[in-house]
């Protein structure tokens, strides 16, 4: 499955969700109970204003990546037919672009791009929301009580080929390049 493919499953099911969530919203606010704050009826408007403005960037998103598919798909049928396409594909990446690859870096799988030729991947490490117990260098090095409880939110992190691991931001040539892939 390319990632296009991936990427519209995704982005499907977000805006099935959604879109569940909104008609909900719809059912609720026609049917308002007398208790309700003319204040809580305009939250609630502006929220299903909000959720519907969302599921048009969420269509049109998914027309996009359609079209993207389609028009790959065409290549590729007529790569096949000229006898043009004869390359094993497998362990040839797919490229796309850091915006279309994020969802994968979310669920933990680490990506990269072809400019690094291998010598590094990021992935997002996933913290600690919920707390964690502070080590002692912690502690001392922010002046916090002794077994304070923390909270570390995710962050990227970069690994290289001696596996030396570094908090990592992309740059604005990575959020713009069109070279990412999963690394396998």
């Amino acid at each position: 499955m390319s990632i296009n493919k991936a990427v519209l499953d995704l982005i499907t099911k977000e805006f099935e969700l959604l879109y569940l969530e909104a008609m909900k919203l719809q059912v609720i606010l026609k049917d308002l109970p007398e208790a309700i704050s003319h204040e809580q009826e305009r939250l609630m408007r502006k929220q299903l204003v909000a959720m519907n403005d969302y599921l048009n960037v969420l269509q049109a998103r998914m027309d996009e990546l359609e079209y993207d598919i389609a028009a790959e798909e065409a290549d590729e049928d007529n790569l096949e037919e000229e006898g043009l396409y004869e390359l094993d594909m497998d362990g040839v990446p797919d490229y796309t672009t850091l915006e279309c690859i994020m969802f994968y870096a979310r669920d933990g799988m680490p990506i990269a791009r072809a400019e690094w030729a291998g010598r590094k991947h990021v992935a997002i490490m996933p913290g600690y929301p919920n707390g964690i117990e502070a080590n002692e260098v912690t502690c001392n090095l922010h002046e916090i009580p002794h077994n304070s409880v923390i909270y570390v939110q995710p962050y990227w992190v970069s690994m290289d080929t001696v596996r030396s691991i570094t908090t990592w931001s992309p740059s604005a040539e990575d959020t713009l390049a069109e070279d990412w892939y999963i690394v396998e």
